[in-house]
């Protein structure tokens, strides 16, 4: 299983940092509908299967409609960390989750 990080956090120096060089590619999804985002973050997950590194982060525009799409349809275990306080998926402190959730993985290996 791969792990997908969808945040809207642009500021993301310590997780870059984290991730070293598991991170498979940083993606950024542009401007648009919410049809056109879920279906580019989708297929970029559908080609992540196709890798062998485990991580993914994306860079997204922080919509709950698009994150629960995603996790709802995906068999890798996505994770969506937003500075949005009125997101369900909503923390103080998204950068340090992200590195706390790296480095937990990290560990377990």
């Amino acid at each position: 299983m791969k792990l997908v990080i969808l945040t809207d956090i642009i500021n993301l120096e310590g997780v870059n940092t984290a991730l070293g060089d598991k991170r498979n590619s940083f993606i950024a999804t542009e401007p648009g509908d919410i049809c056109h985002e879920y279906t580019f973050v989708f297929n970029m997950i559908d080609n992540l299967q196709k890798t062998e590194t485990p991580i993914l982060l994306v860079l997204f525009s922080g919509r709950d409609s698009v994150a629960k799409m995603l996790g709802d349809e995906s068999s890798e275990m996505i994770v969506t960390v937003t500075g949005n306080q009125n997101s369900a998926y909503y923390t103080t402190d998204p950068v340090g989750m992200i590195e706390e959730l790296l480095n937990t993985l990290e560990q377990g290996e």
